[in-house]
């Protein structure tokens, strides 16, 4: 099943959730992502840019191991080995919510880089006088998600932070 067949089984079903098996691990996209980490259980979700479909798209992910302490004994109708569908009256979907919740994900690039959505200067509080690289960088700081991410990723991070305010390590 491609990515896009995968979203369209999905539309118009926003009150269930879509889990989906690849390799070891099952998979939650889109509005079925937003649901899962609202109502089941908060995990890591990624947003990247999907070319072929012109747009990003966020998943999450989780090993098979695991799927019965997580899911638990959420109504669930198997479609098939690959795909499960998770129903629930808790599940309550609001598209608003869900597009507020999308963009506020860090968009992610190539090698773990990370893409802000880009907020005009008069946003970005002012002491004295703060250059657009130094902004864009509170920014980054502000959004960057420490608690889910592991001591590579952060050093990562700091790295790039640094070289985008001096120009080098």
């Amino acid at each position: 099943m491609t990515l896009q067949e995968k979203l369209s089984a999905q539309n118009g079903n926003e009150h269930r959730i879509h889990l989906f098996k690849e390799g070891k691990f099952w998979k939650a996209y889109e509005s079925s992502a937003f649901l899962f980490v609202t109502y089941i259980k908060k995990y890591k979700v990624q947003k990247k840019m999907v070319k072929y479909l012109s747009m990003p798209v966020v998943s999450l992910g989780f090993p098979e191991e695991v799927y019965q302490s997580v899911v638990g004994n959420i109504e669930m109708l198997e479609v098939n080995e690959r795909y499960r569908i998770l129903s629930s009256e808790q599940f309550l979907f609001s598209m608003n919510e869900f597009t507020e919740w999308k963009e506020e994900q860090p968009l992610i690039m190539e090698a773990g880089t990370v893409q802000l959505q880009s907020k005009p200067l008069s946003q970005v509080q002012e002491s004295k006088s703060v250059t657009i690289i130094e902004a864009e960088v509170l920014e980054q700081i502000k959004s960057f998600g420490i608690e889910s991410s592991t001591p590579i990723e952060c050093m990562m991070f700091l790295m790039q932070i640094r070289k985008k305010l001096y120009g080098t390590l």
